[in-house]
């Protein structure tokens, strides 16, 4: 759950854009993709997160058809000032909680903490789901410009397809586009054409698993669904200057 506090900033929720803003709650699962695509300089949020499996012990519970279909359609809700505070109460008291973590050394204490704390954000979260349930504020994606949407689900396909397309004529063709036109939407509308976008996407992954992973260079270039080891290397150094074991020794 993310709650908008200050500024704005705007996504795409299943390819539908939104345009965040104070007081916007909005929920975020494995069945909802989500890619940010800008955020003013002064935006702030407030978030309660764990493990999928904690909150799935309650999701199991408490889900039907008609709520998972309704979240995946509406994934933000616009909370009052009061439920807003209620919000922000409970991040802060689960966050001092996370803290206390830090101080303690005790097994039996650090497993008592721990139980508090998926107790408090399994509470929260049915809590803030009732109020969905209940709640007519949900909140309704912009409608753009038809070309604005075309460049915005390009860069919704994209982040879900990078590994395996990074052809221009692929997400064109998912358009009902040609490769030319295609490219003259999505470069008028995000400053960038879509091969610049699938390189700084693919670019971007690369450097995570490189900084974040142990993964061998070869490896990675298999997750990338590179031909070879070659390929990626030459692919990563024309965008990056360095290669991908050179840059990996800079970490």
């Amino acid at each position: 759950m993310i709650l908008c506090v200050a500024g704005s900033r705007k996504v795409l929720y299943n390819g539908q854009l939104y345009h965040i803003k104070p007081g916007m709650l909005c929920f975020s699962s494995p069945v909802l993709s989500f890619y940010e695509l800008s955020r003013e300089a002064d935006y702030q949020e407030a978030t309660i997160l764990d493990e999928m499996e904690v909150i799935y012990r309650i999701i199991r519970q408490i889900a039907n058809q008609t709520l998972g279909t309704r979240m995946r359609s509406y994934p933000c809700l616009q909370l009052d000032e009061a439920q807003t505070t209620l919000f922000l109460e409970r991040a802060k008291w689960i966050a001092s909680k996370q803290s206390l973590l830090q101080t303690l050394s005790d097994e039996y204490a650090l497993s008592m903490v721990k139980l508090m704390i998926q107790l408090l954000i399994q509470e929260t979260f049915v809590e803030f789901v009732f109020l969905y349930t209940r709640s007519q504020n949900m909140v309704n994606p912009e409608q753009g410009n038809p070309h604005t949407m075309i460049a915005f689900q390009f860069l919704f396909l994209l982040n879900q397809h990078y590994q395996t397309e990074r052809s221009v004529g692929y997400y064109a063709s998912q358009a009902n586009l040609s490769p030319s036109h295609f490219t003259r939407i999505v470069k008028k509308n995000t400053g960038k054409t879509p091969s610049e976008w699938i390189a700084t996407i693919t670019i971007f992954n690369a450097q995570l698993l490189l900084r974040q992973t142990n993964k061998s260079i070869k490896e990675i270039a298999t997750e990338l669904h590179f031909p070879e080891q070659f390929t990626f290397r030459k692919f990563f150094k024309l965008h990056v200057g360095l290669s991908p074991k050179d840059y990996r020794a800079q970490k």
